[in-house]
C-alpha cells in the first residue's frame, strides 16, 4: 500500500503541473479566440496575435503615429477611473515585458533590526528624491502562488543585492521558495 501511494504521489508530481500548464494555455487560447467569433477555430487567436504584433510594429516604425498614440494615452490617463486602471496596467506590463523592465534587480531585505527576518523582492525605484524621499528605495515583494504583492519603501542599508537573474528570482518567489534559486553563471564561474 505504501508503494502504491508513493507511485501515486510521484505521478501527481509529474501530471498535475503538466495538466495545469496545458489547461492555462488552452484557457488563454480559447479566451483570445472567442474575442473574434469566427467559424474556424483558432483563426481568431492568430488574428489577435498578428494584430497586436502589427500594432507594435507600426507604432515603433511609423513616427507619424506617435502623436496619435500620445494623444490617446493622455486622453485615457485623464479619465477618472479609467486613467488609474490604464496607467497601472501599462506600468505593470511595461515592467514585465517593456524596454525598461522593472523586475531585474532582486534584493534581500532585512525587515527590522530586532531579529533576523528577511524577504526577497525587486527594487523598482532606486531614486525617490523626486517625491522628497532621500534614503529610501522602492522594493516590490510578490506574493507566492499569486499575481500580486506589496510595495515597501526600504532604507538602502537594509538591502543586499542578490546574485540571481530577475526571472529566476520571480519564479522562486512565485513558487513560495520551492523552485531552486541559482546564482548567475558568470558569478558562479568567477567564485570557483
Amino acid at each position: 500500500m505504501n508503494s502504491l501511494l508513493k507511485y501515486f504521489f510521484r505521478g501527481l508530481l509529474l501530471v498535475v503541473p503538466i495538466v495545469l500548464t496545458v489547461a492555462t494555455l488552452v484557457f488563454i487560447f480559447n479566451w483570445l479566440d472567442s474575442m473574434l467569433p469566427l467559424s474556424v477555430r483558432g483563426v481568431g487567436f492568430f488574428i489577435i496575435i498578428f494584430g497586436i504584433s502589427l500594432i507594435g510594429l507600426l507604432t515603433s516604425k511609423l513616427k507619424l503615429l506617435q502623436p496619435f498614440v500620445k494623444w490617446f494615452e493622455n486622453t485615457l490617463a485623464e479619465l477618472p477611473v479609467v486613467g488609474l486602471l490604464y496607467s497601472s496596467f501599462k506600468e505593470l506590463v511595461a515592467g514585465i515585458v517593456g524596454e525598461q523592465q522593472k523586475f531585474t534587480h532582486p534584493v534581500l531585505v532585512r525587515l527590522n533590526a530586532e531579529n533576523e527576518v528577511f524577504r526577497i523582492g525587486f527594487i523598482t525605484q532606486h531614486d525617490l528624491t523626486h517625491v522628497g524621499i532621500d534614503e529610501l528605495v522602492a522594493v516590490f515583494f510578490p506574493h507566492s502562488y499569486n499575481i500580486s504583492g506589496n510595495l515597501y519603501l526600504v532604507p538602502r542599508k537594509n538591502i543586499q543585492p542578490l546574485p540571481a537573474q530577475g526571472a529566476e528570482t520571480m519564479r522562486f518567489l512565485m513558487s513560495g521558495g520551492v523552485v531552486e534559486l541559482n546564482p548567475h553563471r558568470e558569478e558562479t564561474s568567477q567564485s570557483s
